[in-house]
């Protein structure tokens, strides 16, 4: 963030179309930035591709291997938050959702084996609740990124389409997405990805049970 400042005061990017992206544990940080309190709202929108959004013990349930090797590693990763509830819970971007005041887009490959595809999930979940603008995109055949050519240039041309659109900087070329790309506009409250608004699954009215 403070670089973000720093550019901005340098004056080589406009303040107003500044968005922040990032994969995987950037996208965790991507995240974090969309959901920490700010009266200047530093960023325009975010995207964030295969993210966590929730860590440490926070993030039980979401589908990580709990052997006793992958628990190691996972300590080891995490610190305290691996056994501190309280401290987990305030660094996970999952559970301070109702902070966020920008749109988000949400990219992720449903054969994630390192970040389970529900981090996403749930996160695009309680988006919507809140009446928050989001999108969120899945590929099936993906895993923890997006790899396949048919996918790349659909995810790409997502990606570019939408920071125009966010940033108010002019639509880029039509691109023609083959029909081999398995991409899925699970929901889109901005209406660029396809062509208008996709509404939300109708699970996501039901509120998490306690």
């Amino acid at each position: 963030m403070c670089i973000r400042d720093r550019v901005c005061d340098n004056r080589a990017v406009l303040r107003e179309r500044v968005a922040i992206y990032g994969g995987s544990w950037g996208g965790y940080m991507a995240l974090s930035a969309m959901t920490t309190p700010d009266p200047g709202v530093r960023y325009r929108c975010g995207v964030a591709v295969v993210p966590l959004s929730s860590v440490g013990c926070a993030g039980q349930g979401l589908g990580f291997r709990s052997d006793p090797l992958v628990s190691m590693y996972w300590d080891d990763v995490f610190g305290e938050c691996a056994n501190d509830i309280r401290m987990a819970e305030a660094v996970s971007p999952l559970f301070h959702v109702n902070k966020v005041k920008r749109p988000v887009l949400l990219v992720h490959g449903s054969k994630d084996p390192r970040v389970p595809v529900a981090h996403s999930e749930q996160m695009a979940r309680e988006m919507f609740q809140n009446g928050i603008n989001g999108s969120f995109v899945t590929f099936p055949d993906e895993g923890h990124g997006v790899g396949k050519e048919s996918n790349l240039l659909a995810y790409r041309s997502d990606l570019e389409r939408y920071l125009c659109a966010m940033l108010e900087l002019p639509p880029p070329p039509a691109v023609a997405i083959g029909a081999g790309t398995s991409r899925q506009v699970l929901w889109d409250e901005s209406g660029v990805l396809a062509g208008g608004r996709v509404a939300a699954p109708v699970e996501w009215e039901l509120r998490w049970s306690d």
